[in-house]
């Protein structure tokens, strides 16, 4: 059951914030904001609060909107708070306000601009170079380039659907070189996204995945045939046997009664039953 604090202002049950303990610092930032943001307060996070200036008359309403920002800034702060566990608490329990210790722990578990920018250079390359194994299934395979492509998000990089289905339609295996192809003739790639893409070639993997699971019937009785000769060795279907089976060495022994039967469902011949065979 997912913890929950009640809301002063409106005295109603709220999802509690995400809480950091530091793993994953770049999908708990994505949650937070939100919760902030849902609150009213990533503004004040994003931008800070501006200090009260020693001798300066303020108009009213310009001291009413400073009093509304400083009590924002307290709340986004008892936000991040409490969103820590104790020992990432200490790196930002001295900073005097949101926005402050919103960078300290951005500068530590994400880096300043210029790492910022070395880490998504790097996802840049990764995704370039992203290609299918063999044996890989489609699912496993689009789950990997999402994941470089939500990190990629994350420091900063636009990345467009158009670019996602070039990049998934150009490094597939060579088992989905005709549908890739048909996609190509038959759509306008720059208007198909990659939910569509993924969603096709999805079900073109599940075709390929029966077509391989249904053995023919040749190859059904073929199998079965074995079966039997391993089972009788050189010996023929004899019915004169006491058992109905095969007589080793009888050659061109006839069967005593000569009696017509449907074809046998696994090799195929009329004289003897199913059951028999």
């Amino acid at each position: 059951m997912a913890s929950t604090f009640t809301s002063t202002s409106t005295n109603i049950d709220v999802p509690a914030p995400p809480i950091f303990g530091g793993d994953n610092y770049d999908y708990w930032c994505i949650k937070m904001k939100l919760f902030l943001r849902a609150n009213e307060l990533w503004e004040i996070v994003e931008s800070g609060v501006d200090q009260r200036q020693e001798g300066v008359q303020y108009e009213e309403a310009q001291l009413k909107k400073l009093k509304e920002d400083e009590l924002k800034d307290v709340k986004a702060l008892a936000h991040i708070h409490i969103a820590l566990v104790d020992t990432i608490f200490s790196r930002i329990m001295r900073a005097a306000s949101a926005k402050e210790a919103w960078s300290i722990l951005q500068d530590e578990f994400q880096g300043n601009d210029k790492v910022r920018i070395t880490k998504l250079n790097t996802l840049r390359r990764e995704f370039e170079n992203l290609k299918m194994k063999e044996n890989e299934s489609v699912k496993d395979y689009t789950f990997r380039m999402i994941e470089v492509v939500n990190q990629m998000k994350i420091y900063g990089e636009i990345t467009f659907d158009q670019r996602i289905v070039q990049k998934v339609s150009s490094s597939l295996t060579q088992n989905f070189f005709i549908e890739v192809t048909i996609i190509e003739e038959s759509k306008d790639l720059t208007k198909l996204s990659s939910t569509e893409l993924f969603g096709s070639l999805l079900a073109h993997e599940q075709k390929l995945g029966k077509n391989s699971e249904s053995p023919s019937k040749g190859s059904f009785q073929s199998k079965h045939k074995s079966k039997i000769e391993k089972i009788g060795g050189k010996g023929k279907f004899n019915k004169s046997t006491s058992n109905g089976g095969y007589a080793d060495g009888a050659k061109n022994q006839e069967p005593q009664k000569k009696e017509k039967f449907q074809p046998c469902g696994i090799c195929g011949k009329t004289n003897h039953s199913e059951k028999d065979c």
